[in-house]
């Protein structure tokens, strides 16, 4: 018999994988705020590179 892993089903959804979704579910004000610089810095640094890999790192660092 082998043992069958417990399906992790969390009590709240999830926000979909996309900016205006996640910022949408942050309800602090002080929350939306910190997003907002964070995705301002995010953007410079994809501006300066040219490398879209750290839009993504922010994505699923918030997501």
């Amino acid at each position: 018999m082998s043992a069958h892993p417990q399906e992790f089903a969390p009590e709240c959804p999830l926000p979909e994988e996309n900016l205006r979704a996640i910022r949408r579910a942050l309800l602090v004000p002080q929350d939306r705020d910190e997003f907002d610089a964070g995705f301002d810095v995010a953007l410079a640094e994809v501006r300066a590179s040219l490398d879209l890999g750290r839009l993504s790192e922010f994505l699923h660092t918030c997501g």
